[in-house]
């Protein structure tokens, strides 16, 4: 004689909350939905046993999805301002990091021949100062992009626009000029002191 088992269909009641509705256990869940699942135990039985039917629990695991790795930036971009023959302008902090859960390879790269990185590559976040140089240039404005990569990052490719302004050097005063070398004389070259 045969034996035969007879399951009894498990109910299953699952809702994520995500807002005004319901997803059902096949759709996708958002990363931050709030689960709430209350699970009925299944019933099997067994024609022709005398411990039958058994009730077996069943074990519920809902997690959301892990967050995509995405590059985020601070700042967004960088303006740099200097004086034609004066002092370069003070260096500036790129950071660079990972919004998503996992880790992600770095490189950092420019193009323009004033401004230096201090790091160029790296793995988990990058800090690199930006450093100008506006040694030789002549007033007027200078552009560059930083291009941060990373492979594996949804936006694997993100630019940071990095702007130069190089004002003119502001004439010195012939009478200052004059003070300062001990000359007392004007450009008409008489001794005013007497």
């Amino acid at each position: 004689m045969k034996t035969r088992w007879l399951a009894l269909t498990a109910i299953i009641i699952l809702g994520v909350c995500i807002g005004p509705g319901y997803v059902s256990p096949s759709g996708t869940l958002a990363s931050k939905a709030t689960v709430d699942a209350m699970v009925k135990p299944a019933s099997v039985s067994l024609v022709g046993a005398i411990n039958t039917p058994q009730t077996m629990p069943i074990m519920l695991t809902a997690a959301s999805p892990a967050e995509p790795n995405v590059i985020s930036l601070k700042p967004a971009d960088f303006s740099f301002n200097g004086s034609q023959g004066g002092a370069n302008p003070s260096d500036q902090v790129l950071t660079a990091y990972n919004y998503g859960a996992g880790a992600l390879k770095w490189s950092v790269s420019k193009t323009a021949a004033w401004l230096t990185l201090s790091q160029e590559s790296g793995m988990s976040a990058v800090s690199a100062t930006l450093s100008v140089d506006i040694s030789g240039l002549k007033p007027g404005t200078y552009g560059d992009n930083i291009t941060i990569t990373a492979t594996g990052a949804a936006n694997s490719s993100v630019k940071v626009p990095v702007v130069l302004t190089i004002s003119a050097a502001t004439p010195l005063n012939p009478a200052i000029i004059n003070s300062i070398g001990g000359n007392r004389h004007c450009r008409c070259g008489t001794d005013h002191s007497k």
